[in-house]
């Protein structure tokens, strides 16, 4: 459990002046003033930020394992999350298990045998998620989810962060998938309170999503053009395209230099439609693609870290 943000609110602690007690908790008040017309203060708990009125108290934009466990490296199953959050209740002298939750990530660090950049050519296309390479990583977009894959190494040291020995000359892939809108929409549930990111069931069903959401990229596969596979009109056909494809550096660029061509006016709807198509569908030319090395180890990499929910 990374980033998490947390709303507490007046009618869930009828005895408690926040205003008057709660700050004295804080590690440091950063200003005290008017906002919306309310007495309002902001301070600092550990990294996170915190906003109190007299109508409730928000806990945001930090990571709860980072609170809890010093670095954002390490991996929280659901008996750390829950004593995570049990700190905070003592700390603030609150009940924090019912706050409301706004927003979460949930992330698993993946080891690998190569830098983290070699993999990530193979990560193509999400379905309804728009894909955005960063400079260490690739960003799936929605507008109330993501799905982030980066270098965990590379990012703790461009923050300037502490990198244990252990971690030292590694490769460390993280997968993320966060969760910043309409999170009872998405998990169709009433209400998302603090003590239900530690309870088996949801809990389960949020580790089952981040299996999901890394399954339903669509992995790039090598190609392997060889004419003594082909023996149809149709396979040919598709091994022209293959190899064009090859020729605009790979299947990504290709599908991107096709979208360019459609923005600029340069094709008609049906015509990008039916060129995508032809694209994917010589993609998985199973006689003329092989699967990487690379994405054999990361799947089932991937595939050991979902069984771990303690």
């Amino acid at each position: 459990m990374d980033t998490i943000s947390l709303t507490l609110r007046k009618e869930q602690l009828p005895n408690i002046d926040l205003l008057a007690e709660i700050p004295l908790y804080l590690t440091s008040i950063s200003s005290e003033g008017l906002s919306y017309g309310k007495s309002t203060v902001n301070g600092k708990l550990g990294s996170f930020d915190v906003t109190i009125n007299e109508d409730r108290i928000k806990i945001r934009n930090a990571s709860l394992t980072k609170y809890y466990l010093g670095n954002s490296l390490s991996m929280m199953g659901r008996g750390a999350i829950k004593q995570a959050i049990e700190k905070m209740s003592d700390v603030l002298h609150l009940p924090i298990e019912k706050a409301e939750v706004q927003k979460f990530d949930f992330a698993k660090n993946i080891m690998l045998n190569n830098d983290v950049s070699l993999y990530l050519k193979y990560l193509g296309n999400y379905s309804h998620f728009k894909r955005l390479e960063q400079p260490n990583g690739i960003n799936y977009k929605q507008v109330s989810k993501e799905f982030v894959i980066y270098d965990k190494i590379r990012e703790t040291k461009h923050h300037r962060e502490p990198l244990p020995q252990m971690y030292k000359d590694r490769f460390m892939m993280r997968l993320e998938s966060r969760y910043s809108n309409n999170l009872c929409k998405q998990f169709n549930l009433l209400s998302i309170t603090a003590s239900l990111l530690y309870d088996e069931s949801f809990y389960m069903l949020v580790n089952d999503n981040w299996y999901k959401d890394y399954k339903n990229i669509d992995k790039i596969k090598n190609y392997k053009i060889d004419m003594e596979q082909v023996t149809t009109k149709e396979q040919l056909k598709l091994l022209g395209v293959l190899s064009l494809v090859q020729m605009e550096g790979g299947k990504s660029q290709a599908l991107q230099n096709l979208k360019e061509r459609y923005l600029q006016g340069k094709l008609t709807k049906k015509q990008h439609y039916d060129l995508k198509a032809l694209i994917e569908q010589s993609s998985t030319m199973k006689l003329q693609t092989v699967e990487s090395d690379l994405i054999l180890e990361l799947n089932q990499k991937v595939k050991e870290a979902v069984k771990y929910y303690v």
